[in-house]
């Protein structure tokens, strides 16, 4: 998985990028090796942008991404095999809909003005499955989301404090 450490502040999502293990990434990017499909999705998702903005850094007002503050702190619960595979599948459908236009590059795709359709319901399918990962009853809010997450993360801190 490749991560870019800047994206524009106007994108939902950051375009990031499922790679085949023989691309060299330059310093303007971060890598993921070997990651699992549901990595992916979850890097690729809303909840994931939420935390980005709020505990990640900025360049002038472009978003600052880290693998530090944002990816090593991003707060998720031990994952079931069938959420895994459901997840995969979320992230797949993401990959397919970019395919559907391969003349574009991937700010072009995530351009919020002219991102194509079937990539934004793509992401909206995968955006629920990773929500309801986090509760049942649907977000109204990505603060309510935020919430969610510092909780979450504040439960896994006290674990490790008491370890």
């Amino acid at each position: 998985i490749l991560v870019p450490s800047t994206s524009s502040e106007r994108r939902e999502y950051i375009p990031i990028d499922y790679l085949p293990r023989d691309v060299v990434a330059n310093n303007a990017s971060f890598v993921v090796s070997s990651a699992p499909l549901h990595v992916f999705a979850f890097i690729s998702s809303r909840m994931h942008m939420v935390w980005q903005r709020a505990v990640g850094g900025a360049l002038e007002t472009r978003l600052r991404y880290s693998s530090a503050l944002v990816y090593n702190t991003f707060p998720v619960r031990p994952l079931l095999e069938r959420e895994q595979k459901e997840l995969a599948s979320k992230a797949r459908n993401v990959i397919f809909a970019r395919e559907n236009h391969s003349e574009k590059t991937l700010a072009e795709l995530y351009d919020p003005d002219k991102m194509p359709e079937d990539l934004r319901e793509a992401h909206e399918e995968l955006d629920l499955t990773v929500d309801r990962l986090y509760r049942s009853k649907p977000y109204n809010s990505d603060e309510e989301r935020l919430a969610d997450l510092f909780a979450l993360y504040e439960q896994m801190i006290e674990r490790e404090k008491t370890k």
